[in-house]
């Protein structure tokens, strides 16, 4: 498995698609770097044989009135096992036709810990990347559903999840004399875990010399995930300064290379309160969602 950034871009334009139905037995790999990674419990079967027409909804829980790594992972688990059976249960065949279902293993990882912040203020909270599926079996035929590569924001009684079939691309920063095709140059991505409507400003400069190599404004609000391809064409040492019209600012250094999480890996993301937080993050990408589309999609 490659490594890549957190979400590569899989789709050009504006992407809302279904991470739904399909009729495979493949579970998608997860995302997330290693430090906090736990191997996930058994597969979890229920209703064996029971009919269709008879599957009831589970509850969903509600997020840790404490949250620390561990409760994190533990909540994250037990939501995308409700959220996946629900999904299960919402294309299960009403005729009543007996049906066997599976939750399998949920894989969580928890990337970004910033419950306190630099100054050792609290008000932050947890990253976690979760990667699922179930599937639903019976004597016609059976069928799967997945949830792959979500993205969980936690804090204190707080839960906001992003899913990576939501996502806009943006055109690619490069111009046409770029020295790479911007599909297969550095790239970024802003997540919105925010309540408010503020912009977001992102300017990298190159370390030596000081020279503003790429600068840009987002608001994310209407899919809470942006996805910017084109950043900067080749490896080398920059500085990212990030700052919201809240106020907040936050730095990064920055030290881009080919065929490595850190040409994908620059996050930006937005956190309640006006808060901001910025780094290179380095997950694990199943190669089936590896590709530059953002960036050929222009």
């Amino acid at each position: 498995m490659k490594r890549r950034a957190l979400l590569a871009a899989a789709g050009g334009g504006v992407a809302a698609a279904l991470a739904g139905c399909v009729e495979t037995d493949s579970t998608p790999g997860g995302v997330g770097p290693t430090p906090e990674r736990q191997t996930p419990p058994a597969s979890e079967t229920t209703f064996d044989g029971t009919l269709a027409s008879e599957l009831a909804r589970r509850e969903v829980p509600e997020p840790p009135d404490a949250v620390t790594p561990e409760s994190a992972r533990e909540f994250v688990r037990a939501y995308e096992r409700a959220v996946l059976y629900n999904d299960l249960v919402e294309y299960a065949d009403k005729r009543g036709e007996p049906v066997q279902t599976e939750v399998r293993p949920i894989r969580t990882d928890v990337v970004a810990d910033f419950r306190n912040g630099e100054d050792g203020s609290p008000g932050g909270g947890l990253l976690v990347v979760s990667d699922g599926s179930a599937r639903a079996r019976r004597d016609s035929g059976g069928y799967t559903v997945h949830r792959a590569l979500v993205v969980h924001y936690l804090a204190d009684s707080v839960h906001r999840p992003r899913q990576y079939t939501a996502y806009q691309c943006v055109p690619p920063a490069l111009g046409d004399d770029a020295e790479r095709d911007p599909a297969d140059a550095a790239s970024l991505q802003v997540y919105d875990f925010a309540d408010d409507d503020h912009e977001v400003s992102v300017a990298v400069h190159e370390q030596d010399g000081g020279d503003r190599v790429f600068f840009a404004r987002y608001d994310p609000s209407d899919l809470r995930l942006v996805v910017q391809p084109g950043v900067v064409a080749s490896a080398g040492e920059y500085e990212v300064s990030v700052a919201r019209q809240s106020g907040a600012l936050a730095d990064v250094a920055w030290k881009p290379q080919p065929e490595t999480p850190s040409w994908g890996g620059l996050t930006v993301v937005l956190l309640p309160g006006g808060r901001l937080f910025a780094a290179v993050l380095d997950p694990d990408v199943p190669a089936s969602f590896d590709g530059g589309l953002c960036g050929r999609a222009y």
